[in-house]
């Protein structure tokens, strides 16, 4: 492990599912403070360890993506502001995605991961963001007062409370799932109940599944996917693509007066390069 020299404040934070710990360091050198991101990975034989380094920064917020060897943080940058980054663990720490996200102090990963909620409550910010970790922001929402957000334990929806004003429920893209409950009075707080299935009828169970599904379509499946399963799937597609395209390119030569008449223009795209393939007399 590497020595930690002039460590002036250290939090540590677990993967609730896997044995990775999280240390955000700061520490004292050349008379700065310097904030650190240390990642130390148990999972093979030997230990390893990674760090990011926020020489001009700070570090405001770091949440674990409990789905996958992944977190996401909030941080500065001198030049870039505040951002909202995604981070994968695998041979190495990679910063995988950054987004401008304004003035937010916290970042939530919802329990199906992939998807984000972002708010400033503790400094009275009326805006909650909606994230897509893949894409960007997708959706928010200006609450007057609200001091609390939070998933459901599925990561389906988001439960916003505003005390002493209203509650509502929006679902994980922004969008309004129940019309806010008003004027309660003596609202103090909320909290979702634990789910027993059993006690949900099926009715109610078909209603989510619809919203959920219509969500969807607008953003794919649930999940971060494991960075090496991802790559395996994006070659397999590639693959696919240019099996389609010889066999096309088969049927086109065997037409040879086609061929005579009129350029034919072929595209493959994928997810890891982009090639256009010209075919003229």
């Amino acid at each position: 492990m590497q020595p930690a020299y002039n460590i002036t404040d250290v939090v540590a934070k677990w993967h609730p599912k896997l044995p990775i710990c999280l240390l955000q360091l700061e520490s004292q050198e050349r008379k700065k403070k310097i904030k650190k991101i240390t990642i130390f990975d148990f999972r093979g034989k030997n230990p390893s360890f990674y760090t990011e380094t926020f020489e001009h920064g700070d570090i405001i917020n770091i949440c674990w993506d409990p789905t996958a060897p992944a977190f996401a943080a909030i941080t500065t940058q001198e030049g870039s502001g505040i951002t909202l980054n995604s981070y994968i663990i695998g041979t190495n720490l990679v910063k995988d995605k950054s987004f401008s996200c304004g003035q937010t102090t916290r970042v939530q990963i919802s329990p199906q991961g992939r998807f984000a909620v972002t708010d400033d409550v503790e400094n009275d910010c009326n805006l909650v963001q909606f994230w897509d970790l893949q894409t960007g922001k997708i959706g928010s929402q200006e609450i007057d007062g609200v001091k609390q957000v939070e998933y459901d334990p599925f990561g389906i929806f988001v439960l916003v409370c505003a005390p002493k004003n209203m509650y509502a429920i929006y679902m994980f893209d922004g969008t309004i799932a129940s019309l806010p409950n008003r004027n309660q009075q003596n609202l103090s707080a909320c909290m979702w109940r634990p789910y027993n299935i059993n006690e949900v009828s099926k009715e109610n169970i078909e209603a989510i599944q619809s919203k959920e599904d219509e969500a969807m379509k607008k953003h794919g499946s649930i999940g971060i996917m494991d960075p090496k399963l991802k790559d395996k799937q994006m070659k397999e597609e590639m693959i696919l693509k240019l099996k389609k395209y010889e066999a096309i390119m088969e049927k086109i030569e065997s037409k040879d007066k086609f061929l005579q008449n009129k350029p034919v223009f072929f595209q493959i795209e994928s997810s890891l390069n982009k090639e256009q393939i010209e075919m003229e007399e």
